[in-house]
């Protein structure tokens, strides 16, 4: 990993640091547009001057802004790690549809379609646990 391929996202006020290499493994999505070729090229031409930095110099270094929720993204970067989704399980079902809409929007496809999958199954097991309640009234 070169030091240019440090990344800092700033979600809706939120500080991410990551890399491009994991905003780029999903191959077409919001990242790689964001990342593109251009903003690559400049990070590369930026690399002898970052390598030699100080810490200071680092810090400074710009920040992509993106006017999202910051709430979720957490999520969303942990799948681009991994490709895996981790939810954890007492995520409310409000924020599984909250996760799958900022799945959409970044055009993380597989993500969605996992994220769907939760949906459903939260949703029936919260109809067998109404159906239980009503059984025993």
């Amino acid at each position: 990993m070169m030091k240019n391929d440090l990344v800092v996202l700033d979600v809706g006020g939120k500080l991410f640091r990551t890399t491009v290499s994991t905003l780029s493994l999903c191959g077409s999505t919001y990242f790689s547009s964001l990342l593109s070729k251009n903003w690559l090229e400049s990070a590369k031409q930026d690399d002898e001057s970052f390598h030699n930095a100080d810490r200071s110099e680092i810090n400074k270094r710009p920040t992509i802004f993106i006017d999202r929720d910051p709430t979720i993204f957490h999520l969303i970067l942990s799948y681009l790690r991994g490709l895996k989704l981790h939810i954890p399980e007492n995520l409310p079902l409000c924020e599984l549809e909250q996760l799958a809409d900022e799945a959409d929007y970044y055009m993380l496809n597989d993500l969605c379609r996992q994220v769907h999958i939760e949906i459903q199954r939260n949703k029936e097991v919260c109809m067998i646990l109404y159906e239980y309640e009503f059984d025993y009234l």
